[in-house]
């Protein structure tokens, strides 16, 4: 999970325990029968991978959703550099 959210081990252990990563798994259907798609969240970041029946990552994109990190960062005191 840390490389998927692009977080050194050490913060990802302490946003879990703060609650403050979320998970969603979504159970693949008619064609997709099989598979799974897994989206983590945390702060801004979200990763979202496709997995097969036998746990192998298939697709993953990794992005950053502006406006969550923003206030993310509001709430926790923390001031971006603006780009």
């Amino acid at each position: 999970m840390s490389s998927a959210l692009r977080l050194p081990p050490t913060e990802l252990k302490n946003r879990l325990s703060r609650g403050e990563v979320k998970s969603q798994v979504e159970i693949g259907q008619g064609e997709h029968s099989g598979t799974f798609r897994l989206t983590l969240r945390c702060g801004g970041r979200l990763w979202t991978a496709t997995v097969s029946a036998d746990g192998m990552v298939m697709d993953e994109v990794f992005s950053f959703d502006r406006e969550r990190l923003a206030s993310w960062r509001r709430r926790h005191g923390i001031h971006g550099s603006g780009r």
